[in-house]
């Protein structure tokens, strides 16, 4: 059913100044299992298409570059991505992001394959500016971690984040895709809190 065990959707727009840095994040991952790197871009105008294109001519059997030709608005970009998705496991991150560790994807993997209960595993985030320095901002708050976020904390502000984390492929069943599809009709621009709360019906998350 599925052609790859890991689909790591990158959302882009205008994102030149960043983009290699979140790609080669990606690319130093430590893992033996098949992935793949979807870039959906909501037609940028700077650069962003051209970096993406050398990576692509680099690693032509593990970067697929969509470029959507007029701007969708995120959540059009998310759901065509989503649904064009060949993966067992589902990462979305955006092009101003990157991932700190080697192992990280190997362990959210391994989590999930041994916890077949769970949705999807998510991890600790830090916010930095366009220097790198960090904001202060980190989510979520660390009495949180290393423990499952459930419904009930979310709906309390315990918030996880959707950023970098790794969830079962559920976008291929028809149930699942037409109730997400159904709650991104509300609004072109909602970001990823429809996700965060949607998963909670297809099983339990874990914050590692």
């Amino acid at each position: 059913m599925f052609s790859k065990k890991i689909s790591i959707v990158l959302l882009t727009y205008y994102h030149e100044d960043y983009i290699s840095r979140a790609l080669e994040s990606i690319l130093a991952q430590k893992i033996n299992e098949s992935y793949e790197i979807y870039i959906a871009d909501d037609c940028s105008q700077d650069r962003t298409i051209a970096i993406c294109e050398k990576y692509k001519e680099k690693y032509p059997d593990i970067i697929f570059l969509h470029k959507n030709e007029e701007n969708q608005g995120i959540c059009k970009n998310v759901i065509s991505a989503l649904q064009a998705c060949q993966g067992e496991y589902i990462m979305i991150t955006d092009g101003d992001d990157y991932w700190t560790t080697e192992d990280k994807l190997s362990k959210q993997l391994r989590f999930l394959e041994n916890n077949r209960d769970y949705i999807a595993v998510a991890t600790a985030v830090e916010a930095r500016d366009t220097k790198g320095k960090p904001t202060g901002f980190t989510a979520p708050d660390k009495k949180y971690r290393g423990m499952e976020i459930t419904r009930e904390m979310f709906l309390r502000g315990v918030s996880y984040s959707s950023v970098g984390m790794l969830m079962r492929n559920i976008f291929s069943l028809p149930k699942a895709k037409e109730q997400f599809e159904n709650i991104y009709k509300f609004s072109r621009d909602l970001d990823d809190l429809p996700l965060c709360v949607f998963l909670f019906d297809y099983g339990k998350i874990y914050n590692m």
